[in-house]
C-alpha cells in the first residue's frame, strides 16, 4: 500500500474480544457479475477492471460477485463482495500481484466502513448524486490458509501447520457496510472511511474500542492464524488499517489529526516485534502492520503523545532594566495545533517569577528587577494541553 511514513510506534499490552469474518464458500457454481446495466437493483456492478483494462459482462474469465446471491446473509446497508476467476474464489497464484477494481452502486444506503481479505490498494466511498451511493474498490489478491476452527464454546484454535484443503492461492473478498455496528444514524459518520485489509484468517471485526482510566481511547483487534502453510512454508500475515480523521477527533480525542507524528498513536502487536508503519493519506491516518508470524496476536492502537513538541533554540535578551525578550524556534504539532506560547522568567534562586504569553515565537516579559540576573524558559499551548518546558536560559542583569 502506498503510504507516507510518520515513524515507528511504542509497545504496550492489550485485551480484545473475538468476532470472526466468515470464510467464503468453496462452490464453483458462481453466477455472472450482477451488472446494473442488466436491470439488477442495487447493489449492482457499474464497472470492472483488471490491471486497468475494462472487463465486460460478456467476459468469460473474471467476475465480481455479491455473496448475498450465493446464500449469505445480507450485510446491513452494504454487501459482501468477491472477485473470481473462471467461477472460483481461488484465483490461482498467477493472479498474485495483479490489481482488480470494481465500481459498485449501493443504492440509497450510504457506505461507511470496509473490511477485506485482500491487499487494499484504494477504496473511495462516493456520495449520492441522485442515482445512488457508490463504492470504488481496488485490491490485489492475497494467499491465505483457512485452517482455524471454532469449538462449541466459541474458542478459536489454529493448527501450527495449515491443512492442504484450506490453502487458498489468491483471493480477494470482504464487506462494505453502513456503519450501523457503531450505533445510531447520528454517529455513524464518525467511522466513515474506517478500513481493514488483511490476509489473516481470524480477525475481530469491527474493532473493539475501550477508554482507559486516563481518558485515552484504544482500538483492539485479535488476529489469529496457522504458523505455516501445508508443506512447511512460513505464513507471514499483515493487517492494514485506515482510521479517518473524524474518528481520531471524536473518538480518540485528537483535535488536529493532520498534524500527527509517529508518537501520536501507540500501536503494538503482542508477542512479536512485527514492524508498524504509521502514515497519512490526506483524510485519515494509516496503520500498516506486518509481516507477522502466528498463531495468535493482539493489536492495540491507542492515543500516544499529542501535545506539541517543546520550543527549541531558546534565546534571551535584556532589552531594558525591567524587560527581557525570549525568542525561540516554533514547536511542532503532534495531534493538536499550537495555540500560542507562555514564557516564564525568574531569579536563579526561584524568586521574582514573571510570566507572559504570545501568539508568535517572541515573548516580551516585563516586571523584572533592575540589576538582577534571571533565567527564562518557554512552552507551547494547545487544545489538549501544553508542551514540556524548554530548558532554562540565562538573562543578564543589565541590557
Amino acid at each position: 500500500m502506498r503510504r507516507v511514513l510518520l515513524g515507528a510506534a511504542a509497545s504496550v499490552l492489550l485485551v480484545t474480544a473475538l468476532a470472526t469474518v466468515p470464510t467464503p464458500a468453496t462452490s464453483a457454481a458462481i453466477v455472472a457479475s450482477p451488472w446494473c446495466s442488466s436491470g439488477r437493483p442495487a447493489p449492482c456492478l457499474e464497472g470492472l477492471w483488471r490491471d486497468g483494462v475494462a472487463l465486460t459482462s460478456a467476459d468469460p474469465t473474471y467476475s465480481f460477485l455479491f455473496l448475498e446471491d450465493e446464500g449469505w446473509d445480507p450485510m446491513p446497508g452494504g454487501f459482501w463482495w468477491e472477485f473470481t476467476k473462471n467461477g472460483g474464489y481461488d484465483m490461482g497464484t498467477s493472479e498474485l500481484g495483479h490489481t482488480f477494481r470494481a465500481l459498485v452502486n449501493n443504492g440509497s444506503a450510504e457506505p461507511r466502513t470496509t473490511f477485506g481479505f485482500a491487499d487494499g490498494v484504494d477504496v473511495a466511498l462516493l456520495p449520492d448524486t441522485g442515482t445512488g451511493y457508490r463504492v470504488d474498490l481496488t485490491v490485489r489478491p492475497v494467499s491465505m490458509v483457512f485452517s482455524c476452527r471454532v469449538d462449541g464454546s466459541g474458542t478459536t484454535t489454529c493448527p501450527y501447520t495449515g491443512l492442504a484443503e484450506d490453502t487458498v492461492q489468491a483471493m480477494a473478498y470482504g464487506s462494505v457496510d453502513d456503519g450501523s455496528w457503531w450505533g445510531g444514524p447520528a454517529i455513524r459518520d464518525q467511522v466513515k472511511g474506517l478500513e481493514l485489509f488483511t490476509n489473516v484468517h481470524v480477525v475481530s471485526t469491527p474493532p473493539e474500542f475501550s477508554v482507559a482510566a486516563d481518558g485515552s481511547t484504544a482500538m483492539t483487534v485479535l488476529l489469529q492464524n496457522s504458523h505455516e502453510y501445508f508443506g512447511g512454508a512460513l505464513f507471514e500475515g499483515f493487517a492494514d488499517y485506515r482510521v479517518p480523521y473524524r474518528m481520531l477527533r471524536e473518538v480518540f480525542g485528537i483535535p488536529d489529526p493532520s498534524t500527527m507524528t509517529g508518537s501520536s498513536l501507540v500501536t503494538t502487536v503482542s508477542g512479536t516485534t512485527a514492524p508498524v508503519a504509521l502514515g497519512q493519506d490526506g483524510s485519515a491516518v494509516t496503520v500498516d502492520i506486518g509481516p507477522i508470524t502466528f498463531s495468535k496476536r493482539r493489536v492495540r492502537v491507542a492515543t500516544g503523545t499529542i501535545t506539541p513538541t517543546k520550543p527549541s533554540d531558546v534565546r534571551t535578551k535584556r532589552v531594558s532594566a525591567k524587560v527581557a525578550r525570549v525568542a525561540f524556534d516554533a514547536s511542532r504539532a503532534r495531534g493538536a495545533r499550537v495555540k500560542g506560547y507562555t514564557a516564564q522568567c525568574q531569579r536563579p534562586n526561584g524568586t521574582d517569577r514573571e510570566t507572559a504569553g504570545s501568539d508568535t515565537t517572541r515573548v516580551r516579559v516585563s516586571g523584572l528587577q533592575p540589576g538582577r540576573a534571571y533565567q527564562c524558559r518557554v512552552r507551547a499551548l494547545s487544545k489538549v494541553g501544553p508542551s514540556k518546558w524548554s530548558p532554562w536560559v540565562k538573562v543578564p542583569a543589565r541590557p
